[in-house]
């Protein structure tokens, strides 16, 4: 992952309420972070105070997936990179997070 620029992967976009997209400033990371639900908000500030992070990133890259598949392309919620190494986050609400 490419940490020096902070500009998404893709475009950050939102099917809940207007309000429930923003950006967190964060200090760690050196520049804003665009979050998309009021979830992802709360794990930018857990991930701002967690002292095993470095920094972290929204939207940080755009992955192929296999042929056969019905979505050709993914991109996860956020890159993380921690003392231990870097790590990609998918925030979702425990009810969906939970199904098959």
């Amino acid at each position: 992952m490419r940490w020096q620029r902070p500009e998404p992967a893709r475009k950050v976009i939102t099917r809940a309420m207007p309000w429930s997209k923003g950006w967190f400033m964060s200090q760690k990371s050196g520049w804003p972070v665009e979050w998309e639900s009021g979830l992802e908000r709360k794990f930018c500030e857990l991930l701002e105070f967690d002292p095993v992070v470095i920094s972290f990133r929204a939207q940080p890259v755009t992955v192929q997936l296999p042929p056969g598949l019905i979505r050709k392309k993914y991109t996860p919620d956020f890159g993380v990179l921690r003392r231990d190494g870097r790590f990609i986050y998918e925030v979702k609400p425990k009810e969906i997070a939970s199904l098959p």
